[in-house]
């Protein structure tokens, strides 16, 4: 009889292990932004792909949403999801948020994004010196854009060029023009030819935009340069004006 009441008492104590032990709070899973690292900076527009780790002791099932205080996210739940920033710059947040199916608490995890846009501006300088054509040979006539003053006009730390118009006046006489070639020569040597020795008339004017694409994106600061070279010898020439205007544009938070 005694042996028969102390396997029940065995057979309770074991189901009762067995229920406490099915009754254990499971670990609650934790969740970091794994991607991207470090500090996040884009433009406005752009796409930037964020993704989530997940710690899960206990394997528990586990959702993860994501929000933004600003831009758009597809989709918005998952381990990876990418933020489209808007058209405003500014500093915005980035959050996941993991629930784990049958627990009230939820870990969060946050990625700051400064988000910069472009800034169109324009800068000129005219330079008005007469500086003589040597005939035949080379002149250069310079301008330069600087970012601490001490330069012909001030820009903006690392402004990049969006467009940019020249205007020359130019002076040979008496009556014609040697064979002229005319470049105008970015800070970092690249040179974009507007006139040739194989035209006629007068290289005077205005040159527009479309003449300049291969300066879009190269640097503002620096000097710029109208190069000259006359051909064949001549009567005496100057060039009397050179105008540079620059539209850049400039990253702003």
């Amino acid at each position: 009889m005694h042996k028969s009441k102390n396997t029940l008492l065995a057979v309770l104590l074991l189901v009762g292990l067995a229920l406490v032990t099915g009754c254990k709070t499971p670990t609650a899973p934790t969740v970091v932004i794994t991607l991207p690292s470090g500090t996040v900076e884009v433009m406005a527009g752009d796409t930037v792909t964020f993704t989530a780790t997940v710690t899960n002791p206990d394997n528990v099932k586990t959702t993860l949403d994501w929000v933004a205080t600003g831009g758009t996210l597809a989709p918005d739940t998952g381990a990876l999801v990418k933020w489209t920033a808007g058209a405003d710059s500014g500093h915005f947040r980035v959050s996941v948020i993991a629930t784990g199916d049958g627990i009230a608490a939820k870990d969060t995890s946050s990625k700051d994004v400064l988000v910069r846009k472009w800034v169109r501006t324009e800068v000129e300088y005219d330079n008005i010196d007469h500086i003589d054509i040597p005939n035949p040979g080379d002149t250069v006539s310079p301008i330069m854009f600087t970012n601490d003053a001490s330069g012909d006009e001030q820009v903006a730390v690392g402004a990049l060029v969006d467009s940019l118009s020249c205007e020359i006046d130019i002076t040979y006489g008496p009556d014609s023009f040697p064979d002229l070639d005319i470049w105008v020569k970015s800070p970092d040597g690249t040179l974009v030819q507007i006139w040739n020795s194989s035209q006629s008339g007068d290289p005077t004017g205005v040159y527009a935009p479309n003449l300049f694409a291969t300066f879009k994106d190269k640097a503002v600061t620096g000097t710029w340069k109208l190069v000259v070279h006359a051909g064949i010898a001549d009567a005496p020439g100057w060039i009397d004006d050179f105008l540079l205007t620059v539209w850049y544009r400039n990253k702003i938070p």
